[in-house]
Order: structure tokens, then sequence, then C-alpha cells
């Protein structure tokens, strides 16, 4: 059979043919699609915030003593919906995400094993940090962020973020086990702002002003890709690094203008 084949070439002229044809019509109902939906919203970079609660008191940020915090199946499916959605960052903060070591460890390793993420990060104030939990999941972060806002012992206690100064020594802690496992690197407001589309509790994102009022839908009831036409986010930093470089530095040029 195969050989009566190779040898009609009108047949293998049809087979090409046809081919041809469907290669043709491939393209065109792409850049038809591409024409229609020409600023299909892509959420390549997302903070999740799966819980508000923290342990520190900052004025500042938007924490609460009590969170609803969804049950780990749930998580782990607004989890793959923004994955199949072109997520390829993600980063669980919050308040305080290591008030919840079990969970965030399943996540890590339900987003790294599974999905596949290709980058995922963790922003804490540093209290609840351990070196244990770092060093059993260090193969599912690749980035982790302590947040520091003075050196200053008063300074802290006034903002409301540690009692007795404690915070400070936690940070050289970190920063110690940071050295140790070659992965400190700092990273200032500027460069981060706007940088991610965020997402909080209750699977709205938030508007980059994180007023409640901006927040969008339910990406269960709207979609990922409409929850993100509802709010406010800097798309020029998810495009890569050195984009994200450049629209920092016009940002610092026009408030110094």
């Amino acid at each position: 059979m195969l050989s009566a084949l190779l040898h009609n070439n009108s047949t293998i002229s049809s087979i090409t043919g046809a081919f041809s044809i469907l290669g043709v019509v491939a393209y065109f109902l792409y850049h038809f699609h591409q024409l229609r939906h020409p600023n299909t919203e892509i959420p390549v970079s997302v903070n999740y915030h799966f819980s508000r609660k923290c342990n520190f008191e900052c004025g500042f940020f938007h924490t609460k003593k009590t969170s609803s915090i969804l049950s780990l199946d749930e998580a782990k499916q607004r989890m793959k919906l923004l994955k199949e959605a072109g997520m390829r960052k993600l980063n669980f903060a919050g308040a305080e995400p290591f008030l919840y070591h079990t969970f965030m460890q399943k996540l890590l390793r339900y987003g790294k094993e599974v999905l596949e993420i290709e980058s995922i990060s963790i922003v804490s104030n540093g209290s609840k940090t351990t070196e244990k939990f770092l060093r059993e999941n260090a193969a599912y972060i690749d980035i982790v962020a302590i947040s520091c806002d003075s050196f200053n012992v008063e300074t802290n206690i006034k903002i409301g973020r540690g009692k007795k100064g404690e915070n400070v020594e936690q940070l050289k802690n970190i920063a110690a086990w940071c050295q140790e496992l070659e992965c400190f690197v700092p990273e200032n407001n500027e460069m981060v702002k706007g940088s991610y589309l965020i997402l909080e509790e209750g699977i709205r994102f938030l508007d980059k002003s994180d007023r409640e009022d901006k927040a969008s839908k339910s990406i269960l009831d709207v979609g990922v890709r409409k929850a993100m036409t509802q709010v406010r986010w800097e798309r020029g930093f998810m495009t890569g690094p050195r984009r994200a470089t450049e629209v920092a530095v016009q940002r610092m040029t026009r408030q110094r203008n």
C-alpha cells in the first residue's frame, strides 16, 4: 500500500495540495483572530495574597488580624486557571504568607512539580521565616524577598513593624542564611512597583491603587482575561527585565521633573 502511494505521483500531489491548503487556512484563521483580539491580556506575573492576616501592625499596609483563606484544592484550582491563561511568575505575598507554612509549602510544590511555573517567589516580613523551611523548599522557590523599612528600632516600633527590634535581628539571621545559600539579591521598591497583578483572597485582581472598590470581578465568574481589563496595572513591566528597567527609569525621571 505504502509502495503504491509512493509511486503514485497524483496521490502524493493531492496529499501535498491538501496540506498546503490547510496551512494557508490555518495561517489566515490565526491572523484573523489576532486582528479581532489584538490586545489579548496575559497575566504574566501575579501576586497571590492568599490571606491578609499578619502578625505585624504596619499602618501603611493592607493587612487584617483575621482573613478568609481558600481550601488547598480551591487554591490549586485558581493557580491552574492562571497558568492556563499564560502566567509565568507567581509571587506569594499579602500580609504574611509564612503564617501558613504547610499551606504555602504544598502550593509551592504544586506550582513547580505539577504546573511547572517558571518563577515562584515569596515576599515576607521575615518574622516567621525559618532556615528549616528555606532548606526543605529551596528546590521549589526562585526568590524570597524580605521587606525592611528601617534598621532603627524606634522607627520600626512607630510604624508597627515589631515591638522590641526583633525584626532587625531576624533580618540579620535571614541575610546569613541567604549568603550561605548564595541567593541574596537586593531590589528597590521602584523596580517592582506595578510589575505584577495582585490576586487577593477573594480571587479578584486588585487595582494598582489597591482600593477595594477598584477590585475586579472574581476570575471564576468572568475569567482571567476579562478580570484583567477591570483593573489598572503596568503592562510595560511584564515584557521582561530590560523593559521593566526602562519603565522604572522613565517614571523616576517624570517624578523628578
